[in-house]
């Protein structure tokens, strides 16, 4: 069960980091522009998506949670490919991506037009509602026929630490290369991936619909790799403190040197 709990909260931080420094992004460009209109049409936007995402996610944990070895398999294989396909345009877009949305939202800016407004609307809406599909969309995969508190618990730190960092950006306090962060934290999510790809063959085979290897070890490799030593979720663990850790030295590890008086001969 721990792993369960590590994984959700690994998730939660990683997807709600993303979403978090979207819609920053989005509030320092509109302050800045002086735009209090746009403003609220992007808290809207950010309201909408997470009611949408909560309720989907919900509708989907209430079938996931009837143990369904056939449904669980389907997870596996989805949020396995919806997180791979994100890591990739993670890397190829990433180091960008705060420039692509400053433009973006420059262009609805300034425009009082109704459309100008849907436009913001519909792009704030798309860029939360990605990341928290993503979101249950990996929770589910890693906690199907779980549930209880704990594991809501766990997502919640993990959103919690996700909206701290935000924060700690907002306010200058914590300084991150946003685009190469999101890679770094985004290839760790592959580690997890191959968590899911044990887990897949796993109930696959329980299922029928994987077959079977004839080599018993590698069978009995699968099964222990899935259950009883889930190795990856604990390195992927690894990878994010090392992550956090690294661009918490640079923030707060180096001290500006205290100037010396050099007298006047």
């Amino acid at each position: 069960m721990f792993e369960s709990l590590l994984n959700a909260f690994l998730i939660s931080f990683r997807e709600g980091i993303e979403a978090v420094l979207v819609v920053m992004t989005i509030l320092v460009v509109l302050r800045k522009r002086g735009e209090e209109k746009m403003r609220k049409v992007t808290i809207a936007a950010v309201i909408t998506a997470i009611v949408a995402c909560s309720a989907t996610a919900y509708a989907l944990g209430s079938i996931a949670l009837v143990n369904n070895p056939e449904l669980e398999v389907a997870l596996y294989g989805m949020a396995a490919l919806a997180v791979f396909t994100m890591v990739i345009w993670m890397m190829r877009t990433g180091k960008y991506l705060k420039k692509e949305i400053e433009t973006k939202v420059a262009s609805y800016s300034g425009n009082t037009s109704l459309w100008a407004a849907i436009g913001l609307f519909s792009f704030v809406f798309f860029m939360v509602a990605r990341e928290g599909f993503e979101l249950s969309l990996f929770l589910l995969a890693f906690g199907s026929g779980i549930g209880g508190w704990y594991y809501v618990l766990a997502m919640i730190a993990g959103l919690a630490g996700s909206i701290g960092i935000g924060y700690l950006l907002s306010k200058g306090v914590l300084k991150v290369n946003v685009g190469k962060f999101l890679q770094a934290t985004a290839f760790i999510l592959l580690i997890l991936v191959i968590q899911l790809l044990f887990d897949f063959m796993h109930e696959g085979m329980e299922a029928g619909i994987v077959p079977e290897p004839s080599n018993q070890g590698i069978v009995n490799m699968i099964d222990y790799l899935s259950h009883d030593l889930p190795i990856f979720s604990y390195i992927a663990m690894l990878g994010f403190l090392v992550v956090i850790g690294y661009y918490a030295v640079r923030s707060f590890g180096t001290k500006q040197p205290i100037p010396v008086a050099v007298k006047s001969n």
